[in-house]
């Protein structure tokens, strides 16, 4: 058995109700078994098998099967420390919060022009899912045309988005008024994060479990857009890898730290779509996150459909922080997908970055100069 490492020291989000009023000291870990357990019971079963015996200051919170063996659990210091000596443990991390990033001055001088830029309109994607990992999405604005729907929350949160960034996230790849090109796609709300835009680390992995099965059942060519990018988590970018090997593409930001993507979860997973902002200059943005694992760069958004909070159309006297941009990509690959029929991640990823553009200029060594095209 591996030694169990704990990965992180962060507490949970505040913002999780489900986490409330466990009492003082209790904390939210996330916990691997391996696979070695016995493979002919359910893996429920075997997690319910291991804590059989763990009840004093232990509630588990969520069970993953499809992304990995294992579980969220509520549990008090001294199960904690109880647990660090099973030789049933893989891996231990305690939960951290994840939050989207505000609007900020993020490209100050660097906007250049907006209006009149030609702009290549494909539209297609029908027949693709697209998961949206964020507040939600307010499936009853006009530019979805009935495409958007619920699909689940995680987190203790209602199904609504009273944040705007997840429905203006859907908007940029569904609503050809944001500049989405996949005007055909379905988009899927799976709520994460709370109305503050925050959420963690526990509850995103239960959504990207929850998506990965829908896409198992439905067996619909589906996508990933995940908006967030934070610390090294061992258990995010797990889920993430075994979403992307399962078949399941997978969008997500590189984030805007200015850190090695070495550093970031989960930008650094090999298998997914990490995506750079980019201002209309077309120069790299210095409040980037860099390196290998960056696959390639989109703009951030050119417009934005009418009653859609949580979007800003950026005009040469507005800096707007980049937060829609992995959207974009996200309906490339849905149109790509809708045109000429589903591929692996890894060989779609590679059709994605073979028709990009290679003019992102001042680009640190070691990072892509490439720039996403529909």
């Amino acid at each position: 058995m591996d030694v169990l490492h704990i990965q992180s020291s962060e507490s949970q989000s505040r913002d999780d109700s489900s986490s409330r009023n466990e009492g003082h000291g209790a904390q939210r870990a996330l916990i691997r078994l391996p696979r070695s357990l016995p493979l002919t019971l359910r893996p429920g079963t075997n997690i319910q098998s291991h804590v059989a015996e763990r009840r004093e200051g232990f509630e588990i919170k969520y069970i993953y099967s499809a992304v990995f063996n294992g579980y969220a659990v509520n549990l008090s210091p001294s199960a904690l420390k109880a647990l660090k000596a099973s030789g049933d443990v893989q891996n231990i991390e305690l939960d951290q919060t994840f939050t989207i990033p505000g609007i900020a001055n993020s490209f100050p001088s660097q906007l250049g022009t907006v209006r009149g830029l030609p702009q290549k309109r494909l539209v297609g994607g029908a027949g693709v899912d697209i998961y949206f990992f964020d507040t939600g999405i307010d499936i009853s604005k006009p530019c979805f045309g009935g495409r958007a729907r619920w699909g689940a929350s995680f987190g203790g949160y209602g199904e609504t988005d009273g944040n705007g960034h997840g429905t203006a996230m859907a908007a940029s790849a569904l609503c050809a008024e944001a500049g989405g090109t996949a005007t055909s796609a379905s988009g899927v709300a799976v709520k994460v994060l709370s109305d503050s835009g925050s959420g963690t680390t526990s509850a995103i992995i239960s959504g990207i479990n929850w998506a990965v099965q829908q896409y198992q059942s439905t067996n619909r060519p589906s996508i990933g857009v995940i908006a967030l990018a934070g610390a090294a988590s061992t258990a995010l970018d797990n889920a993430v890898t075994a979403a992307v090997n399962a078949g399941f593409h997978t969008v997500v930001t590189a984030g805007f730290s200015n850190l090695p993507l070495s550093n970031v979860s989960p930008a650094r997973v090999p298998g997914a779509v990490t995506v750079g902002a980019l201002p209309r200059s077309k120069a790299y943005p210095s409040n980037s996150n860099y390196g290998a694992g960056l696959d390639i760069w989109s703009f951030y958004p050119i417009a934005c459909p009418a009653g859609i909070s949580g979007c800003t159309t950026p005009t040469n006297s507005v800096q707007v922080y980049p937060r829609h941009l992995e959207s974009y990509v996200g309906a490339y690959m849905a149109v790509a997908i809708g045109s000429y029929g589903n591929k692996t991640p890894a060989v779609l990823t590679a059709d994605l970055r073979s028709h990009a553009i290679p003019d992102v200029t001042g680009v640190p060594a070691g990072t892509t100069n490439l720039r996403a095209v529909p």
